[in-house]
């Protein structure tokens, strides 16, 4: 895998969303990229940037809502994020 690195105040997250389709009751089938914006999700701390103001590291899971996030990446066809680190919800260490 490449390595990317956060920068500033933000924070590098995988998360591990469903990428299968869904049909709703009427019959209307979307896809993943078709989620609700409102969606809080949780994630794994891919990498921290170095003005990040909280005790995170990498490995920790996070929960943020989708619709914060910056940046959307794929690498080695993985999906990453980037989330500003004040718009994390909660942070559940791995230690």
């Amino acid at each position: 895998m490449k390595n990317i690195k956060a920068l500033g105040a933000n924070v590098i997250v995988k998360t591990d969303l469903q990428t299968h389709e869904k049909t709703t009751a009427e019959g209307i089938i979307y896809k993943e990229n078709q989620l609700d914006e409102t969606l809080v999700v949780w994630s794994i701390v891919h990498s921290v940037g170095p003005d990040v103001k909280l005790d995170i590291k990498e490995g920790d899971s996070v929960c943020w809502k989708l619709s914060t996030a910056v940046g959307h990446y794929k690498v080695d066809d993985q999906p990453y994020d980037m989330v500003p680190f004040d718009k994390l919800l909660l942070v559940e260490s791995c230690d």
